[in-house]
């Protein structure tokens, strides 16, 4: 069972890659990452927001608040305004403010500090990470960062946008983000879905300052 579950993530991981080129190794910034959040001058985003687990689904607003350099608020409230839960989100920290007790685990309170670090809170600067372009796609960059695991980012480099993040961590077989922008939203459609277990995130932007 243990090789079985070792070779599915090596092959997991080794798709990510297929029809790219390696590009060496380079030093990436986190703007060049192209984030939703560092699109907005205030750094402060609404979403509705639906999360599914198995059969189990909550849905309502998402606050997503950089408050300063280095801390990302993400705040989760019902249509009626009941608190689901309140996160405070650093570089090397994580806080809960508020959590209703049925997320109050700690296996679900780390699969999601991971899943909304993906999204909104990469690290400034990551050293020595290996790039990948298309093979006839000249705007495409993919970028292989030590991201909670291991992370692939992929960049339109002449739109400057971030459309995808597949990562990759053992034992639960990481996720894969999308992005997607419509014409006139600043904000992209952000989709998650929790590789390994039922696990699901819609957020649809309704508010940015």
């Amino acid at each position: 069972l243990v090789l079985g579950l070792l070779l599915l993530f090596r092959l997991s991981a080794c798709s990510s890659t297929v029809g790219l080129k390696s590009s060496g190794r380079t030093v990436v910034h986190r703007n060049e990452l192209y984030l939703p959040i560092d699109k907005i001058e205030k750094k402060t985003a609404w979403f509705n927001i639906s999360i599914k687990f198995f059969k189990n689904e909550q849905s309502g607003q998402l606050l997503v608040k950089q408050t300063n350099d280095t801390t990302t608020r993400v705040l989760f409230t019902t249509p009626v305004g009941f608190k689901i839960f309140d996160f405070a989100i650093t570089p090397h920290d994580f806080k809960v403010l508020a959590c209703i007790d049925p997320l109050r685990k700690k296996k679900i309170l780390h699969i999601m500090e991971k899943d909304f670090r993906l999204m909104f809170c990469a690290n400034d600067i990551y050293v020595s990470s290996k790039k990948y372009t298309g093979k006839s796609d000249t705007t495409l960059a993919v970028y292989k960062l030590r991201s909670l695991g291991k992370s692939y980012y992929w960049i339109n480099k002449q739109k400057k946008g971030l459309y995808k993040i597949d990562n990759h961590t053992f034992p639960i077989g990481g996720a894969r983000v999308s992005f997607d922008y419509a014409d006139s939203s600043l904000l992209p459609t952000i989709r998650l879905k929790q590789k390994g277990i039922k696990l699901r995130f819609e957020l649809v932007p309704f508010n940015a300052e």
